[in-house]
Order: structure tokens, then sequence, then C-alpha cells
């Protein structure tokens, strides 16, 4: 065979060669995706709060003891309950004692006006001090205290103590409004669908992402 015969043969099988390698080796190329996806959000909202007092009854010893709970119940913040000398809860008219908590929020730091008032005896705390007592001692009629408390802005804890032993009963309670109103800030999630991008890796050969490039396609 000449020579020139020779030299075609290999050159077309070197061609053949390097096409088949092209076709076989792979390049990794990218591709950006749009899918449609659920998704949860995450929003702030604000809650309304409104003050209440939740209370626990005990009976009252014979030595003004709290004994055992007996009950409870939740209360207006504002209270004017007068029994008389009826019942104050449940069959209990006499030798009867509540503690009750509540929260307030004030809005600015400055003094508001707090106003206690009871038959037997009562005292008022606010974030675990005594900012009020009515007769808690000693007991005796219906009578009204009040005081001027210096608050800071922001949430503040109160407590009310009542007992009563004989007689007439009757529990009065007052501070401003703007205390026992307020919004916080809660969190709420939802679902919603949108449109995602999403990026997948896949492999082509060499020879088609050449040509590709030459085309110009992505």
């Amino acid at each position: 065979m000449k020579r020139l015969e020779w030299d075609w043969l290999l050159i077309t099988g070197f061609v053949v060669i390097s096409f088949a390698v092209l076709f076989v080796v792979k390049v990794p190329k990218k591709r950006i995706v749009e899918k449609e996806k659920t998704v949860t959000l995450v929003d702030t909202i604000k809650v309304p709060m409104k003050s209440v007092w939740n209370a626990r009854w005990f009976a009252l010893t014979g030595d003004l003891k709290r004994g055992g709970q007996v009950g409870s119940q939740t209360l207006p913040i504002m209270i004017d309950r007068d029994w008389r000398t009826g019942k104050v809860f449940k069959h209990y008219d006499n030798y009867i004692a509540m503690v009750a908590e509540s929260r307030i929020f004030a809005p600015s730091s400055k003094s508001y006006r707090f106003e206690l008032g009871a038959d037997d005896g009562a005292r008022l705390f606010i974030d675990d001090s005594v900012v009020l007592e009515k007769d808690w001692e000693s007991g005796g009629g219906f009578r009204k205290v009040s005081a001027d408390v210096p608050l800071r802005a922001g949430q503040h804890t109160m407590k009310l103590e009542y007992w009563e032993k004989t007689g007439k009963a009757r529990l009065y309670f007052r501070c401003p409004e703007e205390l026992t109103q307020w919004k916080r800030d809660s969190l709420v999630t939802r679902d919603t669908t949108m449109m995602v991008a999403e990026t997948t890796v896949y492999k082509v050969s060499v020879i088609k992402y050449v040509l590709k490039g030459l085309l110009g396609e992505q």
C-alpha cells in the first residue's frame, strides 16, 4: 500500500476517534429552572390585650390565715363588688379570702393613681411590692385608700389580696384605663405559593457543548 494511502487512513482514523471521544466525554452544564413551590412566611401582627384578674379563693381560718383553695374565677380589672351580708363566693359569706393576679402595661414612665377599698381587709402589690393596704391586719368597715405609684414604661405585674371575716363584705379597685389595654407583637405563619428559581447541573458531550456555543444556544 502506498504511503499516501497509509497517511489517509491514519488521518481518517484519528478524526473518527476524536469525534467519538468528543461524543463520549461530557462536561457539566448548569440550567436554571423556575418551579412553583409552597413556602411558609412569618408575619408580625399586633394583638389587642386587656387586663383581667385571675382570682383564686381560699377558706379563711379562725386566726385569719388562708386555708385550702375552694375555687377560682376571672374578674374584670375594675372591681366594685358589694356583697353586703350575702354570699361572697359559692356558699361562703364569711371566712373567705382571695388572691388575684393580673398584668398592666404603662405606655410611658410616670405616676399613676390606684384606688383600693375593702370590708374587711385588702392590699395591692405591683411588681412584688406593696403599694396600697387597707386594714390588712385588723379588718373593719369599708374604706378607700389611694396612691400615686410611679411606673416605668412597659409591662408590670399586679397581685390583689382580700379577706372577709364576718358581717358586710365589699371589694373595690380602680386604676387608669390606659394601663389595662395595650397591643403586643405576635408571630403568625401563613403558607403561600410562589415561583422559585432552582439551579440544576447536567452533563452534555463536548461536541454538543461546542456546537451549542457556536450557535449561541444556552
